[in-house]
């Protein structure tokens, strides 16, 4: 039988028995962290502790001290003898520890001499490890192997809870005290979370409310604009037609439009057409005429009309001068006026986009407004409303947002 001695297992890091995984690293701004890296059973367990969050470099060691120590209370080291249990990969024995080997040399005679035997290596406290030998030629196969086997498992059973590396496992040194600031420590980002999310859910109920009052302020102005739609629009309570009384005692009835920029008046006298009825009805139907032969204009074809004031050649685009504060002024684009909806604009910086720049997103957000109102009626007064209403022979539609 063969021994042979190793020496023990050095030290990989210099640290401290009181530092050992932990590491002290920088960072480019937020100067420096401690991350705390601990193996146990194949098991990987790391935190990182930043120097200025934990209030400096002394109270960051203290609760990544406090941190590992929790970690190796609850994970304890594996025992050297647990780690030499381990199968390797290139085991083929079917034994951690046991082998056989060959062995060939050449006498002086010139003959080739093999000798096989079975080999088993046995740790030991102190880092050392040593091997034995056992010959299959003298004692046989079987034999040699099982004398090994007996070999290796007497030796991890003199280890007497030995632990692996042991000089590498770090001391524990916080106390109560240091256990209960790191706890409170790690409270805090859920202390933070749950805050935040009571300060979302109380925004949200703010919100809510505004939203409801928004609502319902705008459910009241809709009342408000449809009683003042369907109140009458002159005093004889038919649009477009006024009552007249001549100087005989007998009256007529006149209707007054103005349709695509054009004036159209016609005069229907009581006399004429046998009573005041008969007159109302004919001047009815000559004004619905006129009303659908000249259909309503739709808003868009309206709002893009260019006044003689209009300086940047699009409609509900004009340029800001700057203030007191500024030294560029803006170009702005301005929604459409719609009765019953409120005006909207959007300003576009020339010291941000340049002149034609600022001018070019004005222009787009012109249009952008001016297409939300696509397909609808431009209804510039009561009157209007209520003869489409008559025309169509339909209850009356939403006066905000008519088709």
């Amino acid at each position: 039988m063969k021994i042979n001695m190793r020496p023990a297992t050095k030290l990989r890091h210099a640290h401290t028995p009181d530092r050992i995984g932990i590491y002290r690293i920088p960072h480019a701004t937020a100067g420096h962290v401690l991350h705390v890296v601990l193996r146990r059973n194949r098991k990987i367990f790391t935190k990182r502790f930043w120097e200025h969050r934990c209030g400096g470099e002394a109270a960051a060691l203290q609760m990544a001290q406090a941190w590992r120590d929790t970690i190796v209370a609850k994970h304890a080291p594996i025992s050297l003898a647990q780690f030499c249990s381990i199968l390797r990969r290139n085991n083929t024995s079917g034994i951690a520890g046991v082998a056989r080997r060959e062995k060939r040399y050449s006498t002086r005679l010139g003959e080739d001499v093999t000798n096989e035997y079975w080999i088993a290596r046995i740790p030991r406290c102190d880092g050392t490890t040593f091997s034995r030998s056992f010959p299959v030629a003298l004692l046989g196969e079987v034999e040699a192997k099982s004398l090994a086997i007996a070999a290796r498992e007497q030796g991890l059973a003199e280890l007497d809870g030995a632990l692996f590396r042991a000089q590498m496992q770090p001391v524990l040194v916080s106390s109560r005290a240091h256990m209960v600031a790191l706890e409170a420590m790690l409270n805090q980002p859920a202390e933070r979370r749950a805050l935040r999310a009571q300060e979302r859910a109380l925004g949200e109920r703010e919100r809510q409310a505004r939203r409801e009052v928004a609502a319902e302020t705008l459910r009241a102005a809709d009342a408000r604009r449809l009683a003042y739609l369907a109140a009458p629009s002159n005093r004889t309570g038919v649009p477009y037609i006024g009552r007249y009384q001549t100087k005989g005692g007998t009256g007529n009835w006149r209707v007054s439009i103005e349709r695509a920029g054009r004036k159209y008046r016609k005069t229907f006298s009581d006399s004429v057409f046998g009573g005041a009825d008969s007159a109302l009805a004919a001047a009815e139907t000559w004004r619905d005429t006129i009303f659908r032969d000249i259909p309503t204009p739709r808003i868009a074809e309206v709002v893009s009309r260019i006044n003689i004031t209009n300086t940047s050649g699009t409609a509900g685009v004009f340029y800001s001068h700057p203030s007191g504060k500024t030294k560029n002024g803006s170009w702005v684009a301005r929604s459409p006026q719609v009765k019953g909806s409120t005006m909207r604009s959007k300003r576009f910086s020339v010291e941000k986009y340049g002149r034609e720049g600022a001018l070019a997103l004005a222009v787009a957000a012109r249009a952008a407004f001016t297409a939300e109102l696509a397909g609808r009626r431009s209804l510039h007064h009561r009157a209007v409303w209520q003869m489409q209403q008559s025309l169509a022979r339909v209850e009356p539609q939403d006066p905000i947002h008519p088709t």
